[in-house]
Formats: structure tokens, C-alpha cells, sequence
């Protein structure tokens, strides 16, 4: 009869106590799964995307100050946050990027007749402090 009264008790407890326990787990792993990726994941993402390494380099470098060429601020943003990168203001950013002390972040491609012309101004700019056959960035002289 013991054994019975045990188990019906233990039965009571884990009637109780397995609905907590299911809503704090279930709470936990929504947290984590719902929580935004940190900034080597989305630079990883970005760098797959557009066949690059450069998001990589900016999340482990972190520039002061960037002006984004071929590709959008706000997508450079997460990933090099105390940056604030800008756009260029016109179609030769050296003068920009020389006036902000900003590297010069360019996004094109070396396949592409616009993307050697572009890489070719930029080189011009200054000293490339990352070079690949997607993107580039370049420090001002």
C-alpha cells in the first residue's frame, strides 16, 4: 500500500510540475531562436551572398568610418556599427572619403567592365587594406 501512495503522490507532482517546466523550456528555446543573429553571422550570410569575404573583414577590423560604394549603408551598418557608413555623393568618392578620414567600402564585381573601371577609381583613392574578386576596401592617402 506504500508503494501505491508513493507513486500516487509522485504522480500529483509530475501532473504539476510538468506544464511549468514544458512553458519554461518552450520560453527559453523561443528566446534563443527569435533573438537576431550576432554580426560574424549575418557578415557570413553577406559574404555567401555576394561571393566576398569583405563583410567578414569590416566585422573583424571594425572601421571608424565608412563610405559605402555599390552597396547600401544601411546593409554595412550591422556590421560595422560605430562606423556609420554613408553613400558617396557622387560618382568619385575619393574626395568624400579623403574629407571624412572614412575607408572607401566598394561592392562589384572584377568580371564586369563597370566593376574594373570602379575598382580602378578606387584603387586610385588610396591604399587597399582588403582586395577580393568581390569587394574591396581601401584606406584614403
Amino acid at each position: 500500500m506504500r508503494a501505491s501512495g508513493a507513486q500516487a503522490v509522485f504522480r500529483r507532482v509530475r501532473a504539476r510540475a510538468l506544464g511549468p517546466l514544458f512553458l519554461v523550456v518552450a520560453c527559453v528555446w523561443l528566446g534563443v531562436a527569435c533573438s537576431p543573429p550576432d554580426a560574424h553571422t549575418l557578415a557570413a550570410r553577406a559574404d555567401r551572398a555576394d561571393g566576398t569575404g569583405l563583410y567578414t573583414w569590416l566585422v573583424d577590423h571594425d572601421p571608424s568610418a565608412l563610405v559605402a560604394w555599390h552597396v547600401s549603408p544601411e546593409r554595412l551598418q550591422p556590421l560595422a556599427p560605430d562606423a556609420h557608413p554613408v553613400a558617396p555623393a557622387g560618382p568619385r568618392p575619393c574626395a568624400q572619403t579623403i574629407r571624412l578620414h572614412a575607408a572607401l567600402v566598394l561592392v562589384a564585381s572584377d568580371q564586369t567592365a563597370v566593376g574594373r573601371r570602379d575598382r580602378d577609381v578606387a584603387l586610385d583613392c588610396g591604399i587597399p587594406l582588403f582586395r577580393d574578386r568581390g569587394g574591396m576596401v581601401i584606406a584614403p592617402r
